[in-house]
């Protein structure tokens, strides 16, 4: 059953639209490949619980971590950081935007379940590697067959 909540996934991120958009489609599930073109954004489900209540209810809930990382880049005008023509810490930031606009409180269709429903549990802060910029966000998709 948790094949159908990452199709649900799937499906949502893959939609034409801004966030998609704005990483050139460059989604990848768990991992990305090695030296992945940046800006990507990465996402992991979690085995989803499983509810079951009196009359057949049943209820799956999975986390759902997404990862953005955009590239370091050199020091421009000012000594602020820039990556094609904006800062990198902020265009982390951005995808992040576009990600809780997307997905916050945001009914989908789930194969097999009546609904399906993302809420965000925890909006990310950027982070600064050796290597890159980054943010993690986590959401919740709690998929129901009534």
């Amino acid at each position: 059953m948790s094949q159908y909540l990452r199709d649900a996934v799937f499906t949502i991120l893959n939609t034409a639209g801004a966030l998609n958009t704005a990483l050139g489609g460059r989604w990848y599930d768990t991992v990305p490949p090695e030296k992945a073109q940046m800006p990507y954004g990465v996402y992991t489900l979690d085995a989803p619980d499983l509810e079951l209540y009196f009359g057949g209810i049943v209820a799956q809930t999975a986390t759902l971590t997404f990862e953005f990382r955009g590239q370091l880049g050199q020091a421009g005008e000012g000594g602020a950081v820039t990556s094609g023509g904006s800062t990198a810490s902020q265009d982390v930031g951005e995808f992040e935007e576009l990600l809780y606009a997307l997905m916050h409180e945001r009914a989908v269709n789930v194969t097999n379940h009546d609904r399906g429903l993302f809420v965000c549990v925890q909006r990310g802060v950027p982070e600064t590697t050796e290597q890159y910029h980054s943010m993690t966000s986590t959401y919740s998709l709690t998929a129901t067959d009534f």
